[in-house]
C-alpha cells in the first residue's frame, strides 16, 4: 500500500477515531479541547481542489477540521471555501502579508529608481559647472602638503578612532533595519486587514494561521511582535495559542512526518521557546536569531518523548493501533499532497524531493 494516497489518509482518520479520538477544529479546540482530541488542520497551499476531496471524505466519516486558505489563485476560491464550510468545516486565515509587504515595497523602491534617471539627467548640468570647482583645486592641492606632513600624528591616533566610527556605523545600521521593519510591518498589517476582510465577505473567520513562506527571510509571525490578532476578532493562532509541550504536533510537511531538516518554519515551539519566538512583543533580535534552532529542538524532543519518530503514514497508524500517541494531537494536513492517481501521485513525490533539497540547503544557511 502506498503513503500519501487518499485511501491511506481514509485508514489514518478511521484509525484515530476506532482508537477514541475526537475530530476537532482548532476553535471549538480553544473553546472546549476534549481530553482525547485530534486537532485537524489543513493548509491549502496549492492544487486546492485537493482539499474539496478530504473535506468531503472527512464528512463521510463525521469528522470536521480546520481549513487554511491562502489570498493566491492556487488556494483562493470563493465557491470552493463555502462548499468546504457547508460541510461542516472551520475556514481560516492562512495568511503571508508581511511577504506580500515586502513585495509591494520592492515594486515601490523600483518607482523610485526611476525617478533617479532625472535625477541623473539634471545632474550633467551640475558636471558642468566642474570646471570652475576644478581651478580651485590647483589652490587646495598645494595645501595638501603641509595637511600630510600632520598626518603621522592623526593616523596613530587613528586606530581608537575607527573603532568609534565602526560602533557608529553598526548602530546606524540596526537602527536602519528596525526602520525597515517597521515599515514592512505597517504595510503587512493593512495587508492582513484587507484580506481578512475579503475571506469574511465569503464565510465566518475565527482562527488564522501563518503561511511559512520558506523562500522568504521575513517571518510572517512578525506582525504580532506589533500588534495583537484578538484585536481583529480572531480567537487563536496554533503557533502562539497551543502548548505543543502538551500536544503532539504531526506536519505532512516535506511529504513525510519527521520532516524538521526540510521544514523552514512549519514546526512546532515549547511553551518556553515560544516565549522567545518572532511573534512575541518582548522578543529581541538575538532571541529571534536563535529560534529555528530552539523550534528544531523542541519538536525532536518531543517526538522522542512518545518513544520514536514517524516517518511515513503508516508509522502513526501502527502507533494509534498500539495506544503510543498521546491524548491530544495536532495533524497538519496538506492536501495537495494526497492522492489516488498515480500520476499526480508520482508528480507531487519528485516535486517535494526537489524542494526538500532546496530547503535543507536554505536550513543549512540560516
Amino acid at each position: 500500500m502506498r503513503d500519501f494516497t487518499l485511501h491511506t489518509f481514509k485508514l489514518l482518520l478511521s484509525t484515530l477515531r476506532e482508537h477514541n479520538y475526537k475530530f476537532q477544529t482548532f476553535a471549538h479546540f480553544l473553546r472546549n479541547p476534549a481530553s482525547r482530541s485530534v486537532i485537524l488542520r489543513h493548509d491549502v497551499d496549492a492544487r486546492k481542489m485537493n482539499s474539496l476531496i478530504c473535506a468531503q471524505l472527512e464528512k463521510e466519516l463525521g469528522i470536521t477540521g480546520t481549513y487554511y486558505f491562502r489570498i493566491v489563485p492556487d488556494s483562493f476560491d470563493e465557491e470552493l471555501i463555502k462548499q468546504i464550510y457547508a460541510l461542516g468545516h472551520e475556514i481560516g486565515y492562512h495568511y503571508e502579508d508581511l511577504v506580500f509587504a515586502r513585495q509591494k515595497g520592492l515594486a515601490q523602491s523600483s518607482g523610485r529608481r526611476a525617478q533617479s534617471a532625472e535625477l541623473r539627467a539634471q545632474s550633467s548640468e551640475l558636471r558642468a559647472q566642474g570646471s570652475e570647482h576644478r581651478a580651485q583645486s590647483a589652490e587646495l592641492r598645494a595645501q595638501s602638503t603641509e595637511r600630510r606632513a600632520q598626518g603621522a600624528e592623526h593616523r596613530a591616533q587613528g586606530s581608537g578612532r575607527r573603532l568609534r566610527i565602526y560602533a557608529t556605523k553598526s548602530r546606524k545600521a540596526g537602527a536602519q533595519d528596525d526602520v525597515i521593519e517597521n515599515e514592512i510591518v505597517d504595510m503587512g498589517i493593512e495587508s492582513f486587514k484587507k484580506n481578512l476582510d475579503r475571506l469574511r465577505r465569503i464565510v465566518p473567520v475565527e482562527t488564522i494561521c501563518m503561511h511559512g513562506s520558506p523562500l522568504s527571510r521575513w517571518d510572517n509571525r512578525l506582525l504580532w511582535k506589533y500588534y495583537d490578532y484578538r484585536d481583529f476578532g480572531i480567537e487563536g493562532e496554533p503557533y502562539f495559542d497551543i502548548d505543543f509541550d502538551k500536544v503532539l504536533y504531526l506536519t505532512d510537511t516535506g511529504r513525510r512526518w519527521d520532516g524538521e531538516a526540510v521544514s523552514i518554519r512549519d514546526k512546532a515551539q515549547s511553551t518556553e521557546h515560544r516565549a522567545q519566538s518572532t511573534g512575541h512583543r518582548e522578543q529581541s533580535t538575538e532571541h529571534r536569531a536563535q529560534s529555528t534552532e530552539h523550534r528544531a529542538q523542541s519538536t525532536g524532543h518531543r517526538a522522542q518523548s512518545i518513544g520514536r519518530r514517524f516517518h511515513s503514514t503508516f508509522d502513526i497508524i501502527a502507533a494509534a493501533g498500539e495506544n503510543r500517541l498521546p491524548d491530544q494531537i495536532m495533524l497538519t494536513i496538506h492536501p495537495q499532497r494526497w492522492n489516488d492517481r498515480t500520476i499526480p501521485w508520482i508528480k507531487e513525490l519528485v516535486w517535494q524531493n526537489v524542494k526538500n533539497v532546496g530547503k535543507r540547503i536554505i536550513n543549512e544557511l540560516r
